[in-house]
């Protein structure tokens, strides 16, 4: 945005170029003519346009009066520069620099044919110019002095307030964020005193003086935001005593979010309105920085709106809210991670959770059940129906689209236990088990001397449980008790801290060990914002990529399944046309001994402790060919959804054995940008990913730089390529 210090000094320029330009030999408007078009293609086109005809009128000599070719050459030039700095194009050093060459030529012709009373004004208008420069470095060093300190102090404080208020003590955060803006305040009035009036006008120096000056104001007004958003959302009050959540009080943190948001947006657009082309690069880069953690402020402060506003009724405050907690066990995989060992049956109301059951798969339906329960026709993917969900409840993970198992679950569970209808199905895994025993202290398991604590919960659910468990009398689930047990501790005692429950399970839905979805799209986009729903839904023209594991055997082998995957893609911009291979490095790490049956048994007429496993590529690319180390191997596909496929290879492994197999891929995505949705399986023993992305020529031969990202196997991540920029 133009400051008038800037349209001051691009006056001057334009007007001494017009003046020179007047008394010019007519060969340098030519010159002119041609950066300065260059620079405005396409903007300022009525006066371009002017320019370049007048310009083309002298160069033919159509004038002969020299007052009316004066007047002429002056429009000219004025129009052409009017070309080369309207707002759709950037003033920039470069532009800058170009346009002094394009210059250059006519201040030398007017300076050789210019009188002496002209070159004494022109030398007297220079130095009135220099002098304005020169008042002004000095004006802006004394500021740079007298601030430089003070404004490093109420940063400090205000990262002190940041600091209090993560450690939960929010009369503090707020009397030190209420400090850091009086700091702000105090140096603000420093830098708007008379003196710094020179600084402000100087060219270049204005610039990064009137930024430095609005930061300040930003920072002074969003202290006070967050004083006020300290006081208001006081994180103690939303747990109560007996347990759950204060409805009327997470209500309230509607108001003060949505003022946070508003404070935030203004200062964004306040740094945007300051920023300059002038900027020095170390104030430049400060900028991004500043507007990067402002981001990140605005999009906490509209999660903390959204959870106010959609949490209440997903607790509970309009009725009681049914709800069902799949425990999926990874050491025998499924697509969402693994197969369902427990569920329980848990009930929002009024804030509070109430666990109503936890039973075993069996305990809903088996295979002998007449007449069987009833799946509608046509509303899954024909991979999760092959799986006989209506049979097997322990197959309901058998997507890795969380909306997708939802659904099954919802329409299969209230057949087994009748009822209101299931809102909202939760997935999770030992890993998350283990976070929720680190709020409700170790739980010990019936007929074991084992007390399931978080540091090994996920060792003794997916491995020890089997031989651990082995004799427990019949009719007896000790397991099943220990988890109820953990539950009703969690629902029953007081709701830990906000802050508290995000750094223990933030990792936790990052990897994918906990996620949710529900039937109201309304709470999804919550879920969303948290990061607890994935969706295999395709976005566009996107590029999507999961790769999955489904045991076969079945066995609980895959505790010791050890995958690595790489994915290398080709990319040609223009038409979007993508040559990939997914490469999945498979390792069989069973041990020999002391294990149960059921995690060696193995496939018929293969060895002792072999792994069979289906593992399928979601994508919506075409396959090619299918090998397992160099050699071709059959492979199936089939429609996970209208615009992804499901490609299957089926794999054996025998104990220490290593597979590594291939699929190529083509088809088409987005043509300007290359966008990546890779859904991470939260298996045990996964190695991180590789996305390695380069682009394509005119005869499809790999040309250009690669770039390569490395990430957790199990997130859910997006990843984007531009021609020369890279991965983001």
């Amino acid at each position: 945005m133009w400051s008038p210090a800037d349209a001051f000094w691009v006056w001057c320029a334009a007007t001494a170029v017009a003046l020179c330009a007047s008394r010019a030999r007519r060969w340098t408007l030519v010159w002119m003519s041609v950066p300065a078009a260059a620079l405005g293609v396409g903007v300022g086109r009525v006066s371009g346009c002017v320019a370049l005809v007048s310009a083309l009128a002298l160069l033919w000599g159509k004038w002969r009066d020299r007052r009316v070719r004066t007047g002429v050459a002056g429009f000219a030039v004025v129009g052409l520069l009017s070309m080369a700095l309207p707002s759709a194009i950037q003033l920039t050093g470069a532009t800058a620099v170009i346009a002094v060459i394009a210059a250059l030529p006519a201040i030398w012709s007017a300076g050789r044919r210019a009188r002496t009373r002209e070159r004494r004004s022109a030398a007297i208008a220079l130095a009135i110019l220099g002098t304005l420069i020169i008042v002004g470095a000095v004006s802006a060093t004394a500021l740079t002095a007298t601030v430089a300190s003070p404004a490093l102090d109420a940063i400090e404080a205000s990262d002190e307030a940041v600091s209090l208020a993560a450690d939960e003590d929010s009369e503090a955060a707020a009397q030190r964020f209420s400090a850091a803006a009086e700091q702000f305040d105090a140096v603000v009035a420093r830098a708007s005193g008379w003196w710094v009036l020179p600084a402000r006008f100087a060219p270049i120096i204005g610039a990064n003086v009137n930024l430095i000056s609005v930061a300040l104001e930003s920072g002074a007004q969003l202290n006070r935001t967050a004083a006020d958003l300290a006081v208001e959302v006081d994180q103690s009050a939303l747990s109560r005593p007996s347990g759950g959540v204060d409805l009327a009080v997470l209500e309230s943190y509607k108001g003060p979010a949505d003022q946070a948001v508003a404070a935030v947006v203004t200062a964004r657009n306040d740094l945007t309105d300051a920023n300059s082309p002038w900027l020095l690069p170390p104030i430049k880069s400060r900028l991004g920085e500043l507007d990067g953690s402002l981001e990140d402020a605005e999009r906490s402060a509209e999660t903390v709106s959204l959870v106010a506003e959609t949490l209440p009724s997903m607790l509970g405050a309009d009725g009681p809210v049914r709800y069902l907690l799949l425990l999926g066990n990874p050491a025998e995989l499924r697509d969402v991670g693994g197969h369902v060992g427990n569920w329980a049956e848990l009930v929002a109301e009024d804030g509070r959770l109430k666990l109503v059951e936890v039973g075993a798969p069996y305990e809903l339906f088996t295979p002998l059940d007449t007449p069987p329960a009833t799946l509608t026709s046509g509303a899954y993917p024909v991979s999760l129906e092959e799986l006989r969900p209506q049979y097997f409840p322990q197959n309901w993970g058998g997507s890795p689209d969380m909306d997708t198992v939802a659904r099954l679950a919802s329409e299969l569970f209230p057949q087994a236990r009748p009822g209101g209808p299931i809102e909202g199905v939760i997935y999770a895994d030992p890993t998350a088990f283990a976070a929720l025993l680190e709020l409700t202290g170790g739980v010990e398991v019936p007929t074991t001397d084992i007390t399931l604590t978080s540091e090994n919960a996920v060792r003794f659910l997916t491995v020890d449980q089997f031989l651990a468990l082995t004799d427990a009398p019949a009719g007896t689930d000790p397991l099943g008790d220990a988890i109820e047990t953990a539950v009703r501790r969690f629902a029953d005692n007081p709701l830990p801290l906000p802050d508290r429950l995000a750094k223990l399970f933030g990792p936790v839905l990052v990897g994918g060990h906990l996620q949710m979805s529900t039937l109201d799209p309304d709470r999804n986009s919550l879920l969303d914002r948290i990061g607890l729903r994935r969706t295999l839904g395709r976005t566009g023209e996107e590029d999507i990529l999961a790769v999955v594991n489904r045991n076969a055997n079945p066995s609980k082998a895959d505790a010791f399944l050890r995958r690595s995957v790489t994915y290398d893609v080709q990319w040609q911009p223009g038409t979007g046309q993508i040559r990939s291979t997914v490469t999945v490095t498979l390792t069989n790490e069973i041990p020999e001994t002391g294990l149960d049956e059921d995690q060696v048994k193995a496939p018929p007429a293969t060895p002792l402790r072999t792994n069979r496993t289906q593992l399928s590529i979601l994508t919506p690319l075409s396959a090619a060919q299918a090998t397992r180390d160099g050699e071709r191997v059959p492979f199936g596909t089939q429609a996970e959804s209208p615009s992804v496929f499901r490609h299957n290879v089926w794999i054996e492994l025998a104990p220490g054995q290593t597979a590594t197999v291939s699929l190529d891929l083509t088809g088409r995505s987005d043509a300007e940008f290359y966008r990546l949705h890779y859904l991470g399986q939260p298996a045990l023993n996964n190695e991180p990913t590789t996305v390695r992305v380069s682009e394509l020529g005119d005869t499809l031969e790999r040309r250009g730089t690669v770039v390569e990202e490395r990430f957790p196997a199990g997130e859910d991540r997006i990843i984007e390529f531009a021609p020369d920029e890279g991965i983001e």
